[in-house]
């Protein structure tokens, strides 16, 4: 379609939040004014899911993990893709696809947008590779023309850390698509017959990584366990503490009651199953798992820490706690499930926000009004 203007999304290995928040972008974009074309590694369920939405594909070679200065054959490929393509503006999307296409992006003078959709420098790490990858973010503040935090926290972290100015930042959260979410959930209900018999049900749905927390999760619910002893705890997700977990789950004792589910096809399906959902991560963006949990009406208990605290309202739709602390997961965990009816009132204000702020259309509408302001105002414009 002739006057579209062609969008370059740059992205590393993804699953999860990062991967869902880009095909959100994908599927609701107005193909009537922009065409996206997707640059990342040809490995995952990356390449398919782009494929599904009819959006173009070009497999480039980026990894996961700590690399501060990409190579100059993944530059010269992505200078080549830019020129090949002809694109119009370049979307970068987690630290790596950023650090290796907003200079080459710049350098062949086509707009660029950077999201950051999780903590980097609160994480676990060696603080002498934080400090020099401040270093390297500070020094291209210079030829990204806007920032997109899905965040408060985030926004705060990139003003702080990298130097962002305040003109060229914006706060876009991240949404869900709550007509697939339905379909999903009724769909879901039919799985119930796989599920244990016992309730309540607890679950959560994480990849298996530290930064999750999923051990304080089972390590929460021994007491939990204990005062409640039909409940079952689920674990949806996979990762590379998955072994590890299991091994903690059967020393606690929870054999019988920990289920893990490993990566579950359609995963927000199940969470009209649960009675409670829990969200113990240490360290974390803006969660699309409790986003969904809540426009499934479920009451949630997650950690008080990143964009978690501008999710879940304490005491409203939902409940807070220190991030790490077992005893007040339990705590709080027990008191939920004590009182079903204030649960229940939690899930159906959960439900509303959700529908009233964090939908995808909004943040698919809020994103094309940045590509629309710098598509006309050119490099340097103020998102």
């Amino acid at each position: 379609m002739e006057g579209r203007q062609k969008i370059l999304y740059v992205i590393r290995p993804c699953r999860g939040g990062m991967l869902q928040h880009l095909l959100g972008l994908l599927r609701y974009l107005d193909r009537g004014r922009f065409c996206p074309v997707v640059a990342g590694p040809p490995v995952g369920p990356l390449p398919a899911a782009v494929a599904a939405l009819d959006v173009a594909f070009i497999p480039l070679a980026l990894q996961e993990g700590w690399h501060p200065w990409p190579d100059h054959r993944l530059r010269r490929r992505l200078a080549a893709i830019i020129a090949g393509t002809g694109v119009n503006l370049v979307h970068t999307h987690g630290v790596q696809a950023g650090l290796a296409a907003r200079p080459v992006a710049y350098a062949a003078g086509v707009p660029v947008v950077a999201t950051a959709h999780n903590f980097v420098y609160s994480r676990p790490g060696p603080a002498w590779q934080k400090s020099i990858l401040a270093r390297c973010q500070r020094q291209l503040v210079g030829c990204t023309d806007c920032f997109i935090a899905v965040c408060e926290g985030l926004g705060r972290e990139l003003r702080q850390v990298e130097g962002v100015p305040a003109h060229k930042l914006v706060i876009i959260p991240n949404g869900v698509d709550l007509d697939r979410l339905q379909a999903i959930f009724a769909r879901g209900k039919a799985k119930a017959p796989l599920f244990p018999h016992e309730r309540p049900r607890i679950g959560v749905f994480a990849r298996l990584i530290p930064e999750k927390g999923v051990d304080v999760f089972l390590r929460a619910s021994v007491p939990v366990a204990r005062e409640v002893p039909r409940c079952r705890f689920l674990i949806v997700g996979d990762g590379p503490q998955r072994r590890a977990l299991e091994k903690l789950a059967r020393r606690l004792g929870l054999a019988e009651r920990a289920f893990f589910l490993g990566e579950v096809e359609e995963a927000a399906g199940l969470l009209p199953l649960l009675d409670l959902y829990v969200q113990p991560s240490r360290q974390e963006g803006l969660s699309l798992a409790v986003l969904e949990a809540m426009a499934a009406g479920r009451p949630v208990v997650a950690s008080r820490t990143g964009g978690l605290v501008e999710e879940v309202r304490h005491g409203e739709t939902g409940w807070l706690t220190a991030p790490g602390d077992v005893h007040d997961l339990a705590k709080a965990m027990l008191f939920l499930l004590a009182h079903g009816e204030l649960a229940r009132r939690y899930g159906e204000n959960g439900r509303r926000l959700v529908a009233e702020r964090f939908t995808v259309k909004k943040m698919v509408e809020a994103t094309e009004a940045v590509y629309s302001r710098l598509l006309a105002t050119g490099r340097a414009g103020r998102c």
